[in-house]
């Protein structure tokens, strides 16, 4: 199963103004390709797959009773063993010159659980992207208040000297 995604970016001038206006106040210039990539080569993504999908079973088969739906070793494999499975399976392209990335899963004695691994693998970039970016904006506005507080101060403080002056 391959699934592509676009992400979205403004035009030149609109990334130049976001990088001016970022050196200025101190935030860092967002890009999308970059972060995608990240998030889908990411641990905590794959992750979030194994447990919302109950993975662990299919990627160790072998490993695994499906009658008494147990393990059958004595030490079950752990999600880090289940990440590096599943590691196997997902390839994470992007092409650099349109920055569309690619996200192929390869589970041919499942292609059922592929599509379904495909799938929550984009639902689950969605909510991460949404809790960075709730994340950032927390730390952007507490660093907004902060200045506004600084400059209030600074404001008073000229404010009492002009009133001492006249």
């Amino acid at each position: 199963t391959d699934t592509s995604i676009f992400p979205l970016v403004g035009s030149k001038s609109d990334n130049e103004i976001t990088a001016i206006a970022s050196s200025l106040i101190g935030f860092s210039v967002y890009r999308p390709s970059l972060t995608l990539e990240a998030i889908l080569k990411s641990r905590t993504l794959k992750v979030r797959i194994i447990k919302k999908l109950n993975l662990m079973s299919f990627l160790f088969e072998e490993k695994w009773d499906k009658k008494n739906k147990t393990w059958k070793t004595e030490k079950p494999p752990s999600i880090l063993d289940g990440v590096k499975k599943l590691d196997k399976l997902m390839v994470i392209s992007i092409d650099k010159k349109t920055g569309i990335i690619t996200l192929s899963v390869e589970f041919p004695k499942y292609p059922e659980v592929t599509f379904k691994i495909a799938k929550t693998a984009l639902i689950e970039v969605q909510k991460i992207l949404d809790e960075k970016i709730w994340t950032i904006s927390r730390k952007q506005r507490v660093f907004l208040e902060k200045q506004i507080n600084v400059v209030l101060r600074k404001m008073k403080i000229l404010e009492n000297i002009y009133k001492q002056f006249i």
